[in-house]
């Protein structure tokens, strides 16, 4: 895939405790794994595995909250949309509408426990608006808009019989061996002769 991927690291202005303490538990795990078949390589670990531990003590926060403060602020000020179902201008959109509704709910839930709104420049929102907004969202997708069809595979008693995703639909490599991108949804459309079809059994 040539999807970019963005790193973001724990340091002491952004603290994410969160984070060290589940690496320093793998760190733990691993140093059980390996501490027959390579003692040294073991060892390693659990002192790299201490050093998470301290870095969880002395610098607290989580990660998740950094993160989740930032998507959501910049989602609420750029894409606000009072109305029917979030576009992004792709053939997948519900993947970004889902992920946006779980940030405005995982927002909201952060704005609930320090009591404070959203700002946008002079406009704000309170969290009982980003719960409404991300519950529309997720109403639309089952089934809550005009065709009256849930847009979930498998969901609801109106639902789509034939669809495509780029797994089922993309051509074998025997069939197309060249590399296909991030955007490989254009020849899945260009080479689908045999959709698929969900059947009910």
């Amino acid at each position: 895939m040539d999807t970019a991927r963005n790193v973001y690291k724990v340091t002491s202005q952004n603290p994410g405790s969160d984070v060290a303490a589940e690496t320093a538990a793998a760190l733990a795990a691993a140093s059980i794994v390996f501490k027959d078949s390579d003692p040294s390589y073991s060892t390693k670990l659990l002192k790299t595995k201490n050093g998470g531990v301290r870095f969880c003590d002395s610098i607290k926060g989580l990660i998740v909250t950094l993160l989740v403060l930032r998507s959501c602020v910049h989602f609420i000020c750029s894409y606000w949309i009072p109305w029917g179902l979030f576009y992004k201008g792709s053939e997948s959109n519900l993947q970004y509408v889902t992920t946006s509704s779980f940030l405005l709910l995982a927002y909201a839930k952060y704005l609930r426990s320090h009591g404070g709104v959203a700002s946008c420049g002079t406009s704000t929102t309170t969290s009982d608006k980003l719960v409404a907004l991300a519950k529309k969202q997720v109403d639309y997708i089952l089934g809550n808009n005009p065709a009256k069809m849930s847009y979930m595979v498998g969901f609801g008693p109106s639902i789509h019989n034939m669809f495509t995703t780029r797994g089922s639909s993309l051509p074998s490599l025997h069939v197309h061996p060249t590399h296909i991108s991030h955007d490989g949804f254009q020849i899945s459309t260009q080479t689908l002769l045999i959709p698929t079809f969900l059947l009910e059994l």
